[in-house]
């Protein structure tokens, strides 16, 4: 296996990991999600990203793969405001309204986060 081929491996085994987190945070129910296991696993992906070599930080699949993992970071906040516990039952009901998405927090998948 060439050397660009192993770097892609590695890459992607990053990624798949990332997105086998996001499925499993996804299939949580809301009440069990713990926004601090979000942090702490995207942070370390990050890491492990941050931490890539310079040449494979030039290419685009690499650049594509740190943004989905950034933008699921940049989400974060929003969902801690909505784990928040100043969030009343008539809040998640405008939400709805304004979303025009129905949805129950005690059923499975309401965390939406997958990619």
């Amino acid at each position: 296996m060439n050397e660009q081929t192993r770097k892609l491996t590695a890459l992607f085994e990053i990624y798949g990991e990332h997105k086998s987190q996001v499925q499993a945070w996804s299939s949580l129910l809301w009440s069990q999600l713990d926004v601090h296991l979000l942090e702490q696993g995207t942070a370390e992906t990050m890491e492990r990203l941050r931490n890539a070599p310079a040449e494979l930080k030039k290419l685009s699949t690499f650049r594509k793969v740190k943004a989905k993992v950034q933008g699921f970071i940049d989400a974060i906040p929003l969902i801690v405001s909505l784990k928040g516990d100043a969030l009343r039952p008539r809040h998640w009901e405008q939400l709805m309204k304004v979303t025009g998405v129905e949805f129950d927090t005690n059923t499975r998948g309401v965390v939406g986060v997958s990619q």
